[in-house]
């Protein structure tokens, strides 16, 4: 399980970079729509107790989702660091 954690977490921290500091043109509402849903759908791939975890303590279920975004945010501004993402909007 912690294997499809760690891979869904580099996935959407690739996409957040690329969304948000990829595309000149790329408005910042549709980035972040793609991150909420493709982060979304993510959660729920490697989480399929999720709705069951919401429900016997949504206060811990948050904490984890709010964890699975940071730790995307810092694997994208890792990706930025090795040159394996844009840093700015410059594609």
């Amino acid at each position: 399980m912690e294997d499809i954690r760690a891979i869904s977490v580099v996935a959407l921290g690739a996409i957040a970079q690329w969304a948000l500091f990829g595309p000149k043109q790329f408005p910042n509402w549709l980035a972040w729509g793609i991150i909420a849903g493709v982060g979304g759908v993510l959660y729920f791939w490697f989480t399929p107790t999720a709705v069951t975890n919401f429900s016997a303590n949504w206060r811990t279920e948050l904490y984890a989702v709010i964890m699975f975004v940071m730790s995307a945010k810092g694997i994208g501004s890792g990706l930025k660091a090795m040159n394996l993402a844009p840093g700015s909007n410059s594609l």
